[in-house]
């Protein structure tokens, strides 16, 4: 008769990692900054481009806290994906 041993491990982890949570698409490069702030009617949202001026946003504004996420994420994925093309060539 064999016993099995079952090892429960979390995959991807572990009790060196200092950030246990997954990257946000504004960390996974150093020449994007997100800004979405609260103001009186909304909020407002712009990417900035460190390497590029001509490719940050302008100021958006928004009415609710989540279609601004959607915009910075859109955009954030667009300046990444032209920043790559960018480096390829």
């Amino acid at each position: 008769m064999s016993k099995k041993k079952y090892v429960k491990e979390e995959l991807g982890r572990n009790q060196f990692t200092k950030e246990k949570d997954p990257y946000q698409y504004y960390q996974t490069t150093d020449y994007l900054e997100v800004e979405i702030y609260p103001v009186e009617a909304g909020y407002e949202a712009r990417v900035i481009v460190h390497d590029d001026e001509d490719l940050s946003s302008p100021i958006r504004k928004f009415t609710n806290e989540a279609e601004a996420q959607h915009f910075a994420r859109q955009y954030s994925e667009f300046v990444i994906g032209v920043m790559n093309q960018r480096e390829s060539t």
